[in-house]
This record gives C-alpha cells, sequence and structure tokens, in this order.
C-alpha cells in the first residue's frame, strides 16, 4: 500500500470552483484544518513519525520494523464553499486519510480541528455529536439494505427502480445525502480524457 503524503498528488478542484455558482468563502478560519497528520500501522507506529525510517521506502521500513505508513504528514484546510479533492491511486491511502479527520480511523499523530473543534482531544461523546450534527460521512459501500428497492431517494433519477445491491458504489453512495456543515464522501471518480467514450 503506497501511502498519501504532503507530497501525494492532494488538489483543490479550483477549475470547478471557479465555474461554480458560488465562491468560496476565506474571510474567517476554515471549516477544517489539519496539520502533520500521519497513520502508521503496525507496532510502535508512534516511533516511526518524523524519525529517519520514515523515508525508508514500503518494504523496507515493513521489514525493518513491521510498519506500514498509510497517511504521512498531511496538512489541509477546506472553507466554506469549498470543494477539496484528494486524488491518488486505489491502496495509496484516500480513504484513510478522509477517515482519521473524524477519528473512524485514530491518527498516529497530528493536529485536526474542525469548527474550532479539537478533534484530536475530544472524548467519545464529542466525537459522537460531531459525526451526528457538524461532519458526515458517505462510504462507497455502507450498510444499505440490498434486499430493497431504491424508490425516490433524494431525487436520485427521480424513481430509481434498481435493487441496492444493482448499483454501482458511486450510485449506492449518493443515496444518501448529508445535512451537516461538512460532508466527506468517500467515493471513486473516474477522470477520462474530453471527448474520449466509455470503453474506449
Amino acid at each position: 500500500m503506497a501511502d498519501i503524503s504532503a507530497r501525494a498528488d492532494t488538489t483543490e478542484a479550483t477549475a470547478a470552483a471557479a465555474e461554480s455558482p458560488h465562491a468560496v468563502d476565506r474571510s474567517g478560519e476554515p471549516l477544517l484544518r489539519a496539520s502533520g497528520v500521519w497513520k502508521v500501522f503496525g507496532p510502535n507506529p508512534e516511533r516511526v513519525v518524523g524519525s529517519p525510517d520514515a523515508d525508508l521506502s514500503r518494504s523496507e521500513l515493513r521489514e525493518k520494523t513491521g510498519n506500514t505508513v498509510a497517511v504521512r504528514d498531511v496538512g489541509l484546510e477546506i472553507w466554506p464553499g469549498e470543494v477539496f479533492v484528494v486524488m491518488g491511486l486505489s491502496g495509496s491511502g484516500k480513504s484513510t486519510l478522509v477517515r482519521t479527520l473524524i477519528r473512524l480511523i485514530e491518527p498516529t499523530a497530528g493536529e485536526i480541528s474542525i469548527l474550532d473543534c479539537d478533534v484530536m482531544a475530544a472524548d467519545a461523546a464529542k466525537l459522537r455529536e460531531l459525526r451526528r450534527h457538524t461532519v458526515s460521512m458517505v462510504f462507497q459501500h455502507f450498510g444499505l439494505l440490498a434486499h430493497r428497492t431504491v424508490i425516490n431517494l433524494n431525487d436520485v433519477n427521480n424513481y430509481v427502480t434498481e435493487r441496492v445491491q444493482e448499483l454501482t458504489g458511486g450510485g449506492q453512495s449518493v443515496i444518501t445525502k448529508p445535512l451537516t456543515d461538512i460532508s466527506l464522501y468517500d467515493v471513486p471518480i473516474v477522470v477520462r480524457p474530453r471527448g474520449r467514450q466509455k470503453g474506449t
């Protein structure tokens, strides 16, 4: 597994924002701010953070320490009205990064704040409140009832008669429409060259 890092292909969707009818509001504080975020899997992961071992290749680090770095020293700010896209190859740590932002996966190190809430210092009750009312998470695959038919849920093509298991991962994801300040979507995005048709 590769890692999402400060050097990874992490980008704001600036072109899309420029064409959108709304503007990004940078007059105040960002909705979400993260700095120095790491997620290391394996024994004694905190020993890897910021150490010379962190610069080893994936195979060398695993052989020497038994650890795998999934998220490496990531910093980001997301502002009101902004669409922020994290792009990377499959297995590069994108989903892990998104989950660390609300501690669905515990970060190994770093600072994370959401609307002035110190996420890293939040107790279980505060995290539940944050996830219920402030930040929503839509997974590519989540607990939909596979035997039910999707009918007019959040205006997905007005009337969708396919059964849930027949929908693609992206199709399943848009069934749920979050009603919170910040929405985190863990969904696949396929980018094709302009003018190129599907399957070519």
